[in-house]
């Protein structure tokens, strides 16, 4: 069930199609931190454009392997959020699966 629970953030996070967000995402300042940060991830990694390249998918996997993902500013916010080292190592398994193998380099962390 976690596992969905975070699919899903991902999903919300980087797919421009998803405009609902927690309800501080609608209030200043803090709305401006929640769509730079949207904004920032999409640069690297965008579900709704399939049809282009993910030339930046690498990093994505790589903040993965290294615990920057999701960043602090979220996980502060939402505690449950927080990647197992086993989630974190399905997701870096299946990010190379979907981008390739030499994305992000070593997949035995």
């Amino acid at each position: 069930m976690k596992s969905q629970h975070h699919q899903l953030a991902l999903v919300r996070v980087v797919g421009r199609d998803s405009r609902k967000g927690p309800w501080y995402s609608n209030v200043a300042p803090a709305s401006w931190l929640v769509q730079r940060d949207v904004d920032e991830g999409r640069q690297r990694l965008d579900f709704s454009e399939w049809d282009h390249p993910q030339e930046r998918a690498g990093e994505v996997v790589e903040a993965v392997q290294e615990g920057d993902m999701p960043p602090i500013q979220y996980r502060l916010l939402h505690p449950g959020a927080r990647l197992s080292s086993t989630e974190r190592q399905t997701l870096v398994q299946r990010l190379q699966a979907t981008f390739g193998p030499g994305q992000g380099g070593n997949t035995g962390q």
